[in-house]
């Protein structure tokens, strides 16, 4: 049987230690979210700031943030590599078929690279 201070240390660790959302871990324990959120905001959790729904969506829009950033990056350096190519598509047989010439400076192709 749980008693309310293994609930709330159980709870507590859910949030802090696994990073899961707060409704899920007041859902599953049978707590309202109102009382965990007084749970993790006292000075006995040691959270360096409290925990409310607008830190928590905040952590989660900085690290999806970081996300498109790095797939930005990744996009430009695509883009930057195939634009030494000329690419041609074709359909063949209900598929698609790209071909890549390799160009120079002045885009005249130089050599067939797919």
């Amino acid at each position: 049987m749980n008693t309310l201070a293994s609930i709330k240390t159980k709870a507590i660790e859910a949030v802090k230690n696994d990073g899961r959302l707060i409704a899920d871990v007041a859902a599953e324990f049978g707590i309202s979210r109102r009382k965990l959120y007084q749970w993790l905001s006292a000075k006995k959790t040691q959270l360096s700031s409290p925990v409310t729904a607008r830190n928590v969506v905040g952590a989660e829009t900085l690290a999806l943030k970081a996300q498109l950033k790095l797939l930005q990056t990744e996009v430009q350096l695509l883009k930057s590599r195939l634009s030494q190519y000329q690419i041609t598509e074709t359909l063949e047989n209900g598929r698609i078929k790209l071909d890549f010439q390799q160009v120079s400076s002045t885009n005249v192709p130089i050599k067939k690279a797919g």
